[in-house]
């Protein structure tokens, strides 16, 4: 295996990786069905302060979303050689990324595809 296949195996892994992490961190509760039942005028702060809080878990969900789509679209370029210039694009920001361990699976399993080095790695 070259060099550069490592090093896009290790890309692909990376987004998977960091795909799925964006994925948990979303959150959503079930304000829509508790603003129905409070219609008691003397909840009316409650719901306000529950149509707050549904408005910022939305903006947080779109937040991830729009990351997730940023790092679903991200291409391998042929001229990026060491994994350093693709891991401080601004989309893996903020993310630990396991280099170390995608890195040692790929090395201990070659002949593994991209997905199955991914499974070994979450551990499935």
């Amino acid at each position: 295996m070259t060099p550069e296949q490592k090093s896009q195996k290790l890309f692909v892994v990376a987004k998977y990786w960091a795909t799925e992490e964006l994925e948990k961190q979303k959150t959503s509760i079930g304000g829509e069905y508790s603003l129905e039942r409070m219609q008691h005028n003397d909840l009316s702060d409650a719901r306000c302060l529950l149509r707050m809080i549904l408005k910022i878990i939305e903006e947080h969900n779109i937040r991830l979303n729009t990351k997730i789509t940023l790092l679903r679209n991200l291409q391998y370029p042929r001229d990026w050689q060491s994994p350093v210039k693709w891991q401080s694009s601004k989309v893996f920001s903020g993310m630990k990324l396991p280099i170390k361990q995608i890195e040692k699976l790929i090395n201990d399993n070659p002949d593994k595809d991209y997905y199955e080095i991914y499974r070994m790695l979450k551990g499935w």
